[in-house]
């Protein structure tokens, strides 16, 4: 197989994939990565030992020589931060997965456990698919499910959601190993959403917000830190806004609060 992806998840992937019972059904042969993630598999995986491609730009040349001379025929992508594209799908002949961390089609793209929070939802879904050529598109073929709690930030739930696709990450591989049909199930006409990269930065700041049940939403869904926390404009300084569990958060990692 060839794995594509980093952070979080993919590495907890790479550790399922290292275990001697799913190392000796399915041979890890190519990994794109980043060069820390390739460092790191080498020192604390070796057991691995795949053929690296860095994922610094898309490399779908290399990537496509890869597969080819390492007799490559399953593909999948974890957190990988370059959209596929159909000729290296068809060098699979279209046996390739994708582990997107939200429920599709209704979260498509980025900032999921925010869009999540601010519709709303009670329950966060982990999903693997069949890939397509479009992006975050083709059929389901396993789910997890994260309750999502009234204190909730984006940053508690996105660290609660790794347990969950890494269950369904195992579900994969036990069907996988066990040589059975990977299901294909469509989302039976719910709604498609796609959320751009930069859907938050509009809404950070909520000087005008009076609702407080909103702005405790806003002040949950907005806080992930280092990379987005809301804010209010009060006489021409920003005042950010840490919601309850945000604080614990802060001070567990040491960061100062009056």
């Amino acid at each position: 197989m060839i794995f594509l992806g980093q952070r979080q998840i993919a590495w907890k992937a790479l550790e399922a994939l290292a275990r001697p019972e799913n190392r000796a059904a399915i041979a890890l042969a190519v990994l794109v990565t980043d060069s820390d993630t390739f460092a790191r598999v080498e020192r604390e995986l070796p057991s691995l030992a795949p053929r690296f491609v860095p994922n610094d730009k898309r490399r779908k040349e290399e990537i496509i020589a890869a597969i080819r001379e390492e007799g490559v025929d399953l593909l999948i992508s974890v957190q990988h931060n370059w959209i596929l594209s159909k000729e290296i799908l068809d060098a699979v002949d279209g046996c390739a997965f994708n582990l997107h961390n939200a429920r599709l089609p209704h979260y498509q793209g980025y900032n999921s456990v925010s869009h999540a929070i601010l519709n709303g939802d009670k329950d966060y879904y982990s999903t693997i698919h069949w890939m397509e050529e479009e992006v975050d598109t083709g059929a389901i073929a396993f789910e997890e499910v994260t309750p999502i709690s009234p204190t909730d930030t984006a940053l508690s739930l996105h660290r609660k959601t790794i347990t969950a696709a890494a269950i369904a990450f195992e579900k994969l591989l036990k069907s996988l190993k066990a040589g059975e049909e990977i299901p294909r199930r469509t989302a039976g006409g719910a709604p498609s959403r796609f959320y751009g990269k930069n859907s938050l930065k509009e809404i950070l700041d909520v000087t005008a917000v009076r609702d407080p049940e909103q702005l405790d939403r806003l002040a949950r869904a907005l806080f992930y830190v280092p990379h987005n926390i809301a804010y209010q404009v009060v006489e021409g300084r920003r005042t950010y806004l840490v919601p309850q569990s945000g604080v614990a958060f802060l001070r567990d990692i040491g960061f100062a609060l009056e």
